[in-house]
């Protein structure tokens, strides 16, 4: 009977603990570090393509579609950074 209360009770933790797991919120994203080399991109933020220092600084920011060299002139309103 003790392993059969045993056993029923550490599943039940588990469950508590499984749901609780599920409702919590994700862990915070590490920061990313660029170095600071001149190397421009063009990327796309929101809908609009955007100058960058450099790709890490653009893949820090959450840009897409990441292309050598700064935005130009065709490009839609760009921000550099």
């Amino acid at each position: 009977m003790r392993v059969l209360f045993a056993t029923t009770t550490t599943l039940a933790g588990l469950l508590l603990a499984s749901v609780a797991m599920a409702d919590s919120p994700p862990p915070p994203q590490p920061k990313t570090f660029c170095i600071e080399v001149y190397q421009p991109v063009c990327g796309t933020k929101a809908g609009k393509r955007m100058t960058y220092s450099n790709s890490c600084f653009a893949k820090a920011d959450g840009a897409t579609d990441i292309s050598e060299g700064p935005c130009g002139p065709g490009d839609d309103s760009p921000i550099h950074r």
